[in-house]
């Protein structure tokens, strides 16, 4: 069976995140100071971050809105006046682009969060934070059981047959986005200015890029947006 990119990516990227929890507590510590108590990953932790991640399960195990979608193509007018202007064909230059954004910034963030003088600690909890945002996405992703722009163009027709194409809300590559810049921002208090806040401007281009692919509407991504920084919040929150 084929399998398409951006699904590809979707399994990558939780592979990534579950060897990362494991691999965090052997990581060493850049720039440690004599004053910073050494600190490892809890087996609480990893089995929050396992646990998050399993919440993607779901859907498979009770098959939640595994069936087509209902309609293709699909009435325009039946969407709010806000949304309704994303409709288009996927474009998969801007869908492939938004993938490589998502990755970049993923590396970019986790980077820079393992030289800070206690670097494990926050990056352990940026890794628990984006696999509890991953399980909570994909769960959402089959309960709204949003069809995606496609969905209302010629193209829907051909598009109808993937299940995934009514997986429209909200954001995956947003809300992912959005956890990592989050829990960098939070992490980086003593970084002021676009040296602290550039993620963030990273992660709204990567929801823009969501909807010029054609994949989301414009209420997907913000609500991606928002469910990414408020997982990273939490985590944040009981982490610290």
């Amino acid at each position: 069976m084929h399998t398409s990119v951006p699904k590809t990516a979707a399994y990558v990227l939780a592979l990534v995140m579950t060897l990362s929890a494991a691999a965090i507590g052997n990581l060493p510590l850049s720039g440690q100071t004599a004053d910073t108590t050494r600190w490892s990953v809890s087996s609480g932790q990893f089995a929050s971050a396992v646990g998050g991640m399993s919440l993607s399960l779901v859907p498979h195990i009770f098959n939640i809105n595994e069936r087509s979608p209902t309609c293709a193509p699909c009435d325009p007018a039946t969407l709010p006046a806000f949304d309704r202007w994303a409709v288009s064909t996927v474009s998969s230059t801007w869908n492939h682009a938004s993938t490589i954004a998502e990755f970049g910034l993923l590396a970019a963030t986790w980077n820079e969060l393992s030289r800070l003088p206690n670097g494990r600690k926050h990056l352990a909890a940026s890794v628990e934070a984006a696999a509890w945002n991953y399980g909570l996405t994909r769960l959402a992703k089959a309960a709204f059981d949003r069809k995606r722009p496609v969905l209302y163009t010629v193209d829907g027709v051909a598009a109808q047959a993937r299940p995934s194409s009514h997986r429209s809300m909200y954001s995956g590559h947003t809300s992912t986005a959005f956890v990592l810049a989050t829990s960098y921002v939070l992490s980086m208090r003593h970084k002021n200015g676009l040296e602290r806040f550039w993620p963030l401007v990273a992660a709204a281009g990567v929801g823009a890029m969501r909807v010029a692919a054609g994949k989301h509407f414009p209420t997907d991504v913000f609500v991606g947006a928002a469910m990414g920084s408020g997982t990273a919040l939490v985590l944040h929150r009981i982490r610290f």
